[in-house]
């Protein structure tokens, strides 16, 4: 061939040393053997279906190769080590049914860890909630430093046994959690009866008036079963207020016999201090409202007011956040359910609530500017104009023609075919179709959002606690005063002509007690209060900084965060 070969990759701007293959090689059949080339060699296409060959991939390959290394040599670049390169974690691809079975587990997993974080944060912030509560009742002296109150505290607890030191940390933990259990599981019935009285007055044949009545009055059922299975279970959290002021003795199997109503010692005696007989009617009413199990009543019913509240807040904004469990969709029923007066008393928390959840990421549609209707449905008219759109005319042939309108049979509900777009107006085409909304960009499992759903629920916590705290101090020295005066017979002083009625009730006691602390002693109660609030937090952030790195190193190495 002589100089041809050399002459024609010159020719075509090619390398001198690259192969050779002769053009017309391909048209006459002949392939390496005489074998066409699209037997043994099939093309290769790209993920935009273009061509793909991969000689001269490998060639284009080796020639960046080539340049590097000739950089590196004249230095104009440099090689990075081992150490420095990090290798690309390959991404992972699940089917339906293996992305189902992630999802389900990662939802188990994730409930799993909040029932563990919920236990561990219970008993490492118990005592420093105890110990507010002391202060709230006057139990610790507040007009020392806050440091110096927390010194006496480590001096009580490292002198103690094993046994004490497990009362110390846990005390009236297990009445608390063993009077919740038993509510939790007595208001399962009720829930049912109501659900079922519900379902009857739904199916029965009354008129709307009657409905609306009966309706009311399963609320009202309702409220009173509640009220009533608190009352019941009351004894376990007032047992467990004294066992926090170390009134009673805390032991690790307490005797139950408190708890009976016929028993001497139970708060049921003691817990409505009504006063004497002979005590006019207005002292032994006011007795009545500030004793113990009075109080613990309008304390539950002011948390549940507040709880319901704080769902209002929620559920008033069309944009779920992932703080609070499982708010993957917005329920504009719940939303409507709502009535509207709470709806505008709760929406300067509601813009709040969405300015902080927008800025931090952590809502489900901060990706979206605006929270979109769901589409109208399709009209059932057609004008003129449209068909002739439909039909091509041009934009200065439509004045021309007339605007009646066209009724269409009614559209029947047909799953399997789509609707002709071209039968359906301009002006009302992009609000029928149907729109679709963005998808998350992150996972909305139990386990992906439970760092946020615990934030939530300790700011929630911390904000109620707050708000309670007038409530609690009554509750806990009306606490405090009853079971003294039950256990020094002070009930009967006045019968015996001892000291004055107004001073020797409850309500007398319990205004004398709270007006002997005065103005500068509420002052550092208050202030020592708050400091154990900001202790409590404290806490609470390095458990949720922990619950955050393994929540994130688990869903990272075992649930492929990041790699789908």
């Amino acid at each position: 061939m002589g100089r041809t070969p050399y002459l024609t990759r010159l020719a075509l701007g090619r390398s001198a040393f690259e192969r050779f293959v002769d053009p017309e090689f391909f048209f006459l059949g002949g392939h390496h053997g005489g074998s066409a080339s699209g037997a043994s060699d099939p093309q290769d296409y790209d993920e935009t279906a273009k061509p793909r060959n991969p000689l001269s991939k490998a060639n284009k390959e080796a020639q960046i190769r080539a340049m590097n290394e000739i950089l590196e040599v004249v230095g104009v670049t440099e090689r990075k080590s081992k150490q420095d390169q990090h290798e690309e974690t390959p991404e992972v691809v699940f089917s339906a049914e293996t992305w189902a079975t992630v999802k389900a587990a990662e939802d188990d997993l994730g409930e799993d860890f909040y029932l563990l974080t919920e236990f561990i944060d219970a008993v490492v912030t118990w005592w420093i909630d105890v110990l507010r509560r002391r202060m709230q009742a006057g139990l610790v002296d507040c007009s020392v430093p806050f440091m110096r109150i927390l010194h006496l505290e480590w001096l009580s607890f490292r002198s103690s046994s094993w046994t004490e030191k497990y009362h110390y940390v846990t005390a009236g933990l297990e009445m608390e959690l063993l009077g919740t259990i038993l509510a939790e599981f007595a208001t399962d019935p009720l829930r049912y009866a109501i659900t079922w009285l519900r379902m009857k007055v739904r199916k029965a044949r009354l008129r709307p008036r009657q409905k609306r009545f009966c309706f009311q009055s399963i609320e009202f059922l309702k409220a009173s079963g509640y009220l009533g299975i608190q009352l019941l279970f009351s004894p376990f959290t007032v047992t467990s207020i004294l066992c926090q002021f170390r009134a009673v003795e805390d032991r690790l199997v307490p005797s139950y016999s408190r708890f009976f109503p016929w028993s001497s010692a139970s708060p049921y005696h003691w817990g409505f201090a009504a006063g004497t007989s002979s005590s006019p009617l207005g002292s032994r009413l006011l007795n009545t409202i500030v004793s113990p199990l009075s109080l613990y009543l309008i304390y539950h019913t002011t948390t549940c007011l507040l709880h319901d509240l704080a769902y209002a807040v929620e559920h008033s904004s069309s944009s779920p956040a992932i703080i609070t469990p499982m708010k993957s969709e917005i329920d504009m029923a719940a939303i409507s359910r709502i009535n509207p007066l709470i709806t505008s008393f709760t929406k300067p928390f509601v813009t709040a609530r969405d300015f902080l959840l927008y800025h931090l990421s952590w809502s489900h549609t901060s990706f979206i500017k605006s929270y979109r209707d769901p589409p109208a449905s399709p009209p059932t008219t057609i004008t003129t104009e449209d068909l002739l759109i439909s039909l091509g005319a041009a934009p200065d042939e439509i004045p021309e023609a007339t605007h009646r309108l066209i009724p269409l049979p009614p559209l029947q509900e047909n799953h399997n075919r789509l609707a002709d777009p071209s039968a359906q107006p301009l002006e009302h085409r992009s609000r029928s179709r149907p729109k679709k909304r963005p998808a998350p960009t992150f996972r909305t499992t139990r386990l992906s959002t439970l760092p946020a759903d615990l934030l939530g629920d300790r700011i929630k916590t911390t904000v109620f606690k707050i708000v309670l705290i007038p409530l609690e101090i009554l509750l806990h020295r009306s606490v405090l005063v009853a079971f003294s005066m039950a256990q020094s017979g002070a009930t009967t002083s006045l019968e015996l002509g001892g000291g004055n009625e107004r001073d020797s009730g409850l309500a007398g006691r319990l205004l004398r007690s709270t007006k002997d602390e005065g103005q500068v002693g509420w002052g550092q109660i208050l202030g020592k209060v708050g400091l154990c609030l900001l202790l409590e937090a404290g806490m609470e952030v390095v458990v949720w900084g922990v619950v955050w790195g393994g929540t994130e190193w688990v869903g990272r190495r075992w649930c492929a965060w990041g790699r789908t």
